[in-house]
């Protein structure tokens, strides 16, 4: 019933197993080709939460490459040895499906604090609620996002501002 109990929650992941399942049975080939992309994807995706963050005003001063520290810290993190497991292991891409919709969900929020216009900051919020969803539903690990977003604001946007945490803790 285990089995049973985590197909209910990590449903997303368990709908990735059904298609590769559909489209290659038992052959691994197809299950280890899904795992790298969505490992790249959240690279990739790393890649523009970095640089995103890098080129904030408050931080845009003190770097004078951002798009290059960005994309070596991501390269860094895709082909650390650590990665392994979460990309050869077949049953370990909820882990990494989990954290590529966290990260976009979190680039997402970054997108809406930094966007101008009004409509654009709304499709950036259900963006970054709909990708934290889907987070959601590979892993449960991730229902940690609102707290690390609200650090990130915290640190970034409010400047560790006491009053304003207290307010909004």
């Amino acid at each position: 019933t285990a089995g049973l109990k985590s197909s209910k929650t990590r449903f997303i992941a368990f709908i990735s197993f059904a298609l590769n399942y559909y489209f290659h049975q038992y052959d691994p080939v197809g299950y280890h080709v899904f795992n790298n992309i969505i490992h790249i994807l959240a690279g990739f995706f790393l890649y523009l939460f970095l640089k995103a963050t890098l080129k904030m005003s408050s931080l845009s001063s003190r770097y004078d490459h951002p798009a290059l520290i960005a994309f070596l810290a991501a390269l860094i993190w895709l082909l650390h040895p650590v990665q392994t497991q979460s990309v050869t292991y077949i049953v370990q891409r909820m882990n990494s499906m989990a954290s590529m919709f966290f990260i976009i969900s979190f680039w997402c929020y970054v997108r809406t604090r930094m966007a101008l216009v009004s409509k654009a900051k709304w499709l950036w919020f259900l963006g970054s609620a709909f990708a934290w969803l889907l987070s959601l539903g590979c892993k449960q690990i991730t229902v940690t996002l609102p707290f690390f977003i609200l650090l990130y604001e915290w640190y970034f946007f409010q400047d560790l501002n006491p009053d304003w945490i207290k307010q909004n803790l």
